[in-house]
């Protein structure tokens, strides 16, 4: 059995390397073999924008690399539905296979993995 990994990334999008480097670590242990789930939670949600331009920052395209988690077999992405509605962003209009969870769902399911990391 794998172990089981949560990254958790709550921070805005450009506002430090944290989500690039949460990312690279989800993609690091999963082709390592680990059980990885992705959660985005409060400012983190809106990295998931696909009109968010993170070249500009000299960033990777950070939605394209969502889209290839499943080359990874990271097949566990979550998203807080409040932090989405407190933003006014609509989850169905994120162009991701992505599940809408509440916050108790989520901490629920965080209380599942026995490490969290949080970027």
């Amino acid at each position: 059995m794998s172990a089981k990994l949560a990254i958790l990334l709550n921070q805005p999008p450009l506002s430090s390397w944290s989500n690039q480097e949460g990312l690279d670590l989800a993609m690091l242990c999963a082709s390592f073999g680990q059980d990885v789930a992705l959660f985005f939670v409060g400012d983190g949600v809106w990295q998931l924008c696909p009109d968010i331009n993170p070249q500009s920052a000299g960033r990777k395209n950070f939605h394209k690399s969502l889209k290839a988690m499943e080359f990874y077999d990271i097949e566990h992405l979550y998203v807080c539905e409040q932090s989405l509605a407190e933003r006014g962003i609509d989850g169905q209009s994120l162009g991701l296979e992505i599940q809408l969870l509440s916050p108790a769902r989520i901490s629920q399911l965080l209380a599942d993995h026995p490490q969290v990391v949080r970027f």
